[in-house]
C-alpha cells in the first residue's frame, strides 16, 4: 500500500503459490503404521532409525512433487488468471544451492560456509504453463525443467530458475513492474480478491509505505 500522509495513492498485489523442491532420497518401505498418536510412543529401534545420519540430495532432476500438471489446483490457477487481472506466481522453495547434499541430523557449524546461490525463486504461472509445462517429462517439473526457461529476463544467469524472491518483492512488485496495480480501494478486482474468498489463505503479507504530505512520489511503472 503506497500512501501519502496516510491517504492511499495506489496499491499493488500479487499471489504466490509455493512449491518446495523435494530431495532425491526415497522414503523407507519399512515405516511402521500407527493408530492415533501412537507415533509419540515409539520404540528405541524406531527412534534410532529416525535419527540415523542420512543424506538428502538436491540435483537438477529433483522435482517439485506437489506441483502436479493438470491436477485440480493447476487448472484452478489457470482459470483464475483468465477471470482476474491479478497474476499468480509460483514460489519455488529451494535449498541455498543446487546441486547440494544435506546431512541430517545437522552438526553444529556444518553449514556455516554455505553461500546463497539458488534459494527461493519466483516464476509467473502463465509462463510456466505455456513454456515449461509442455516440455516436462511426467506430471511434476524438476529443478532442471524450471531452469530450462531461458527467454527474456530469465536468460540472465542471476534469474536461472526464476527471479530471486527479494528481487521480485523489492524491485518488481514494489517497483510496480509485476503484480496488479489499483489506484482506488473500491477497485472491483481487489474487492473480489479480499472479500469473495470461500476458503482461508495460508499466509498474507501487507507492506505499508507512508510518505510525508510534501513528498514527491516517483511515478513507477505498471
Amino acid at each position: 500500500m503506497f500512501r501519502r500522509a496516510g491517504k492511499l495513492v495506489r496499491s499493488k498485489v500479487a499471489l504466490l503459490q509455493s512449491k518446495k523442491l523435494y530431495p532425491n532420497e526415497k522414503k523407507s518401505k519399512d515405516e511402521p503404521a500407527y493408530l492415533g498418536f501412537g507415533r509419540l510412543h515409539e520404540s528405541d529401534t524406531v527412534f534410532a532409525a529416525a535419527v540415523a545420519p542420512r543424506i538428502f540430495a538436491f540435483k537438477e532432476n529433483s522435482r517439485y512433487k506437489a506441483l502436479q500438471i493438470d491436477d485440480e489446483q493447476y487448472k484452478a490457477i489457470d482459470d483464475y488468471e483468465k477471470l482476474s487481472d491479478i497474476p499468480v506466481y509460483y514460489f519455488f522453495y529451494n535449498p541455498l544451492k543446487v546441486p547440494t547434499e544435506i546431512k541430517l541430523p545437522a552438526a553444529s557449524g556444518a553449514n556455516e560456509d554455505e553461500t546463497l546461490v539458488t534459494g527461493c525463486r519466483v516464476l509467473p504461472a502463465h509462463e510456466f504453463r505455456t513454456v515449461i509445462a509442455p516440455n516436462v517429462d511426467g506430471r511434476s517439473p524438476s529443478y532442471g525443467d524450471v531452469c530450462g526457461f531461458d527467454a527474456g529476463a530469465f536468460a540472465l544467469p542471476e534469474n536461472k530458475g526464476g527471479w530471486r524472491f527479494e528481487h521480485f518483492v523489492v524491485d518488481l512488485l514494489l517497483g510496480c513492474r509485476q503484480g496488479y496495480k489499483a489506484d482506488d480501494q473500491k477497485d472491483k478486482t481487489l474487492a473480489n480478491l479480499f472479500g469473495g474468498r470461500s476458503a482461508p489463505i495460508y499466509a498474507a503479507i501487507l507492506i505499508n509505505i507512508d510518505a510525508p504530505a510534501n513528498a514527491a512520489l516517483i511515478e513507477l511503472e505498471g
